[in-house]
Parts: C-alpha cells; structure tokens; sequence
C-alpha cells in the first residue's frame, strides 16, 4: 500500500533526539545566560540578542496579555484599533502567566521557556517529516540535526569581502524562514509553527491505512494550529499540499480517488478559514491594512538563495530523482515544494521572503535521500562530513556574535538601569494605554516595560513610521517651532513626553512631573 508507511520512533531513536534536543535548547540558551549575568546595576537586559526591537514588541504582546487582553492591539501606534482575534495569541497567553514584581523579567524567563519548548517541538517534527522519506534512523537524524544547526554558505562570502553583497547579508544571517537556527534562536513562533506544518504533513503521508476524512481533519487541526504561531503557515500548507494532491489524483483510480479527494478537502478545511480571516483582516480592518501595507520583506537578489542552499542542491538533485524513480506517491512532496519556491519568494507580494518558510526541511529530505541512496551506508555518511561542515560556520558566527553582545553591555540589547527606573515610575502613575511620547529607541522599549501607548517605536507595528520619525526626532532636538509642536501632541493624542536629552525642551505647557538621572517625564496639558 503507497500510503502504508510508518515513521514510529524507537526508544533509542527517541532517546537520541531527546538528547540533541537537550544540546540544542543548551547552545542557544548560553548566550542569554551571559547576558543576564552581565546585567546589573547600570543595565537591564531586554531579553533579546538580534532582532532587539522585534523581541520588545512580543514581551509587549505577552504585557497586554498579563494585563486582561486577548486581542492583540499594537501598543506601538496611536491609531485607533479594534484589536484582533487570534493575531500573537500564543504571546498574549503566555502572559496570563506572569502577574506581580518584575513582571519584565518574568516574561522574558516565560519567553525562553517558550523557546526551549519549542526547540523539542521542532527537532521531533523534523525527524518525524524526514522518517516519511527516509528510512535509515542516521540519515533523518542528519536531516534533523542540519535542519536545527545547519546554514549556507553566508560564511563563506563574509570571508571573501562579500559579506554586503548586492547591498544585503547573506541570508543565513539574518532569515529564520530560510534556515532553522534563528528561529530556534530567539523566534519561537516560527519554530512552533514550522514543526506543526511539517507533522501536518506527516500526518497525511505516513501514519498507515487508507487516506480518508479522519486523516485529513488531524492534519487541518494541526496546520490551523500553526497559523496561531505564523499567519503564514496555513497558506504554505494549503499550496504546497494542494499540488501534491493533483499530481497524486493522476494515479490513484476508484475508491481510493474518492478518498485521496475527501482527505484532501478534510485537511484544507480548517486551515483555510484562518486563510480567509487574516485576508479579510487585512481588508476590512484599518489598522491591519495600514500595516500589512507598510510591512514590507522583499527577497533578496537570487544569488543570495543560491549562495545559501548551494553546498545542498548537488545531493538533493540526486535524491529527487532516487525518489521518483522509487514510484512512491510520498516522494513528490518535497520535490513539488521545493521546485515551488523559486516562484513563490519573487511572488508580487509584501511579504515574499517570508514564503520560504519551511523548505529548507524539504530541500534536506531530498539531500538526505542523496546519502542514504549510497550502496555503501558508511561510505554514504562519510561523504556528508563536507557538508556537515560547510554547513555549521555561520551558526558558530551568530553565537559567536551573540555572546559578544552579551558580553559587552550596551543598547539595544540592554537598557540602562536609570531609564527602567524612570519608566517604572511612570508606569506606576500613568493609565493603562495612555499614550507616550518617546525618542524611538526608549518607544521600542517602553511597551515591553510598562502596559503603555507609544508615538513611535516599531517599524511595521507603527503606522506612519517614516512620516514621524523625522518629526519625532526633530521634537526631541528642540528644532520644531512651537506650533507645530503643539500639533504633533494632539495629533497623537500624548498624554507624558519621556525626555532623555541633555537641553530641557523649550516647548511650552508642559508639565514637569519628575526628574532624576537625566530623565524627565512631563505631562500634556488637554488641548484649549
């Protein structure tokens, strides 16, 4: 029977998985460790490593969450919001959990548990996608083990002066969707959403018996959770699946037809709803739309996909092709998502690199394939000592990088003691949801501090982002004439002005409410 494969783990291959999985959560927790270490009486640690302002805006999701939210509503725009269901729900959770003293720090230590967690989520969703193709235990463990650690040749193009090439970073440094390390790094929600598609996958191909509705329905349950954790994943899922299907309904005749067609639809119910509700979201609701508009993550110039998944494509060519010779119905999944991704990440949309995600794991099933289609299984392992280790250079740069940054106190990782001191201190006056004004730096962090509005703090999450910067910055340089000072406060609605420069502001109406360790806080009087 095509579909009767099963992929159940033994104890030993359990065991095995557990422990990478314990050496995994261990080498990307180090360098938090250090950092928390480093912090003290002049510094806080934000939490965060790379993608700083990224990391605040999610304690400040899981803050609203602590405080009664269960719709997210960005903390970082004054634009009116109705807030919207389902959107960071794994964030605003999570911080149900935290309540009382130092809620920072306790939703930074829930945030990495959530981390840990979802590095087992996925090292077990990789092997159990890779043990639907692969049948040797050592090669899905290479699958998984390079799926989790493994990156492209980004190292190698920072070695040769390249390292700006055609204007950006090599991929590998810098895309969780393309690779697997940063999002175990410090993205769970694109692990925990990525390991939910791939067992969604899973799941239709290699349980065993007859395809069919109950079968389906498991795996749409699974890739409608994923898209809690990625907006995106029931998309990929749905195309990536859908294709699949047609060209399995050309073999297939008869009774199983029938069912291959009802466990397809099973399958895409569920996830497609979520499909329809986010883009009807970005439709109907103002806020979504103004932010899905400026929310831009164009590709890279192709060379850059190439130079990152170069070392893999010599292996995964062969392994496309011992599966497709093999006749098994299964092997067209990762070739059909893989020859699909090209098209997918230059697609005219805002978010094109983020469609990537996940085909690094179908990439590594077909190299995989490549060794273990080896005669010689030994022989077949030796030769993916050179791939092994093209493969783990840039995660040993990131960490290298990221241990440095915690090492060396300093913005944007950290925050200074004095400027937390004067934000509690806000906080502890100020209404929930008021709205503060902020140099951009302090607006990024505040919300993950402290349940407030701010002007401007995050690029996608702030509408109208490049309009005020320049006006916010010029505010806070005492260059803007007083009218149209008093115009930015009301257009914003601010309730306090956070201010942090060296000269006093000569604005006048303001109210002067504290003072101490360069920082005062003022507040706005109503508009007359």
């Amino acid at each position: 029977n095509r579909w009767n494969l099963h992929f159940m783990r033994t104890s030993d291959e359990t065991r095995r998985l557990f422990g990478f999985a314990i050496f995994t959560a261990l080498v990307t927790t180090i360098p938090y460790l250090i950092a928390f270490a480093r912090s003290g009486e002049e510094w806080v640690f934000t939490g965060f490593l790379f993608a700083v302002e990224d990391g605040n805006s999610y304690i400040a999701k899981m803050l609203s969450g602590t405080h009664g939210a269960w719709a997210f509503r960005s903390p970082y725009s004054t634009t009116p919001q109705t807030g919207l269901l389902g959107v960071y729900l794994p964030y605003i959770l999570l911080g149900k959990l935290a309540g009382g003293a130092e809620v920072h720090l306790q939703l930074v230590v829930i945030f990495h548990l959530f981390r840990i967690a979802a590095v087992f989520l996925y090292v077990y969703a990789v092997y159990d996608f890779m043990s639907v193709f692969v049948r040797d235990p050592a090669g899905r463990f290479l699958g998984t083990a390079l799926g989790a650690l493994g990156g492209g040749l980004g190292w190698l193009l920072v070695l040769a002066g390249q390292g700006s090439l055609f204007g950006e970073l090599p991929l590998d440094f810098y895309s969780p969707e393309a690779f697997g390390f940063l999002a175990l790094f410090g993205l769970p929600h694109l692990a925990a959403g990525r390991a939910l598609t791939l067992w969604g996958f899973a799941t239709l191909l290699a349980p065993g018996g007859e395809p069919g509705i109950r079968r389906g329905l498991r795996a749409g349950l699974l890739w409608l959770a994923a898209g809690f954790f990625n907006p995106l994943s029931p998309a990929i899922a749905l195309l990536v699946s859908g294709l699949y299907f047609i060209f399995v309904l050309v073999r297939p005749a008869g009774e199983t037809r029938t069912r291959v067609i009802a466990m397809f639809t099973s399958a895409a119910l569920l996830p497609l709803l979520m499909v329809i509700y986010h883009a009807a979201a970005s439709q109907l609701d103002p806020f979504f739309r103004a932010w899905s508009a400026q929310n831009t993550i164009h590709s890279p110039h192709p060379l850059h996909y190439l130079a990152g998944y170069a070392i893999y494509l010599p292996w995964a060519i062969k392994g496309a092709r011992r599966l497709l010779v093999s006749g098994a119905v299964r092997a067209r999944l990762p070739v059909i998502w893989v020859l699909v991704f090209p098209i997918l990440v230059y697609l005219p949309v805002n978010l094109q690199r983020r469609l990537s995600e996940g085909v690094f794991i179908a990439l590594l099933a077909l190299v995989v394939c490549g060794f273990e289609r080896e005669p010689d299984r030994a022989r077949s392992m030796r030769k993916s000592v050179p791939l092994i280790a093209a493969a783990i250079p840039t995660t040993l740069l990131l960490l290298a990088g990221a241990g440095q940054v915690a090492w060396y106190p300093a913005e944007p990782a950290f925050r200074p003691s004095v400027e937390a001191a004067a934000v509690e201190i806000l906080a502890a006056h100020a209404p929930i949801d008021s709205i503060v004004l902020a140099p951009v730096g302090t607006g990024n962090a505040l919300p993950a501090f402290a349940p407030l509005r701010v002007v401007i703090g995050h690029g996608p999450e702030t509408i109208g982002f490049d309009r005020l910067r320049p006006e916010v910055d010029a505010f806070f340089e005492n260059r803007l004439s007083n009218a149209s000072a008093r115009a930015l406060l009301v257009e914003q609605g601010v309730d306090y002005i956070f201010w942090q420069e060296p000269e006093q502001p000569v604005y006048p109406d303001l109210d002067l409410q504290y003072e101490g360790d360069g920082f005062r806080i003022y507040t706005v009087p109503p508009p007359p």
